[in-house]
């Protein structure tokens, strides 16, 4: 069995930089992989105001991966956006570095293709139950997991792996691989006051804090719909700037307070400045948009130490345990949250023992676990290209 140390090309047609979390997932990924000793590049699409940047800027844009090789590729302008993703994950295939990789690692359908179709071994790393999300692809995701250069799916749910195992498709090459968090930011634990002093912030409310993109496909309008029925609490939307439309119906809300994206290394202090953790308690994201799928705040949420309130959904229940490391709600019903989150903030022993659960709960799930257990699948997948090592969904 070859054990490595492998060569990884991360081959991606989402145009870069950004701060969303298709970006940050692999790039997260591929540093903790060179931190086991392998070699690691990845190789992207650039925005289209952006074609002229370097892999040094690229580097420098992203800080927290600076030893990382990053190498824009160049992206087609106009035309039809499936054909151009087509383009250029045909041009990045075709790349020497591609060529040379012992894999492929990609969160982008149309790279698979375009790498089994030029008999590359690839790994897909992706979040979404597109089986049955989109039911019509399932033919042509068969066709393509079916063939040998397909080394499998690292899929970051079990609600994603047992959609692709229900279907058929996987055929025992599909892996539940957890997203993960940096663990060195979270090293120093600071109660609630410590952080909000370290931020210039002291407000006498509690506070329940949503750290990530500020739009209404992520189901923050529950969170807003919570902040009228709970007045006495502060509710802080921590991340990328959404909708004008969405930005306005929050700011009309008194008690809701809106702050810019924050760097990974400041996090873990917003945070830890939270008396409770939210996710949208809403059905939305997951049933409607299809977008997020076991939120990768999810990871980060946990190691703050901080009790969470989350949606009882088939995602969420994948990792977070009500009354053990979370409090889980029914979806859209801002009441029920409203009160869930209430009692929280009125029994402080036990917020403190579900975050001290999370905290606990957070260790399995660091980037270095995740890119052990990756690395453990390369060696397997390159040995026994047919078989996953126990046949099936492995866990």
């Amino acid at each position: 069995m070859m054990v490595g140390p492998f060569r990884i090309a991360a081959l991606s047609t989402d145009a870069f930089p950004g701060h969303e979390v298709a970006h940050h997932q692999p790039l997260n990924t591929l540093q903790a992989l060179q931190g086991r000793g392998h070699q690691v590049s990845m190789t992207m699409g650039l925005r289209p105001d952006h074609l002229g940047m370097t892999a040094e800027a690229l580097s420098a844009f992203y800080a927290q991966t600076p030893s990382l090789h990053l190498e824009p590729a160049g992206v087609r302008k106009g035309g039809w956006h499936i054909l151009n993703q087509a383009a250029l994950a045909w041009h990045l295939t075709g790349l020497p570095i591609a060529r040379a990789a012992d894999i492929i690692l990609t969160r982008k359908m149309e790279v698979v293709i375009a790498a089994v179709a030029r008999g590359l071994p690839v790994l897909y790393d992706h979040y979404r139950p597109w089986p049955d999300q989109y039911p019509l692809l399932n033919p042509l995701l068969r066709t393509v997991m079916r063939r040998s250069a397909y080394k499998g799916a690292l899929l970051h749910s079990d609600m994603a792996a047992q959609g692709f195992a229900r279907a058929g498709i996987a055929e025992g090459k599909c892996h539940v691989v957890h997203n993960g968090f940096d663990a060195a930011p979270f090293a120093t634990v600071l109660t609630t006051g410590s952080a909000r002093a370290a931020l210039g912030l002291a407000p006498r409310s509690p506070v329940a804090l949503y750290a990530g993109r500020i739009t209404a496909t992520k189901g923050l309008d529950q969170i807003l719909a919570m902040a009228w029925r709970a007045p006495e609490v502060q509710f802080w939307l921590v991340g990328a700037a959404g909708t004008e439309t969405f930005v306005q119906e929050a700011q009309a809300v008194p008690n809701v307070c809106l702050f810019p994206w924050v760097a990974a290394e400041t996090l873990p202090i917003w945070l830890q400045a939270a008396d409770v953790l939210l996710i949208p308690p809403a059905a939305a994201p997951l049933v409607r948009h299809g977008g997020t799928v076991l939120p990768a705040k999810t990871f980060p949420y946990l190691a703050a130490g901080r009790p969470i309130l989350a949606p009882d959904l088939p995602d969420t229940r994948g990792v977070l345990v009500d009354g053990e490391c979370a409090r889980l709600v029914p979806s859209d019903d801002p009441d029920t949250a409203v009160a869930a989150l209430r009692a929280l903030l009125a029994h402080p022993e036990l917020a403190s023992r579900l975050g001290e659960q999370a905290r606990k709960t957070a260790q399995r799930f660091t980037w270095d676990a995740r890119a052990q257990r990756i690395e453990a699948i390369i060696a397997r997948a390159l040995a026994r290209p047919d078989l996953s090592p126990n046949g099936g969904v492995t866990p």
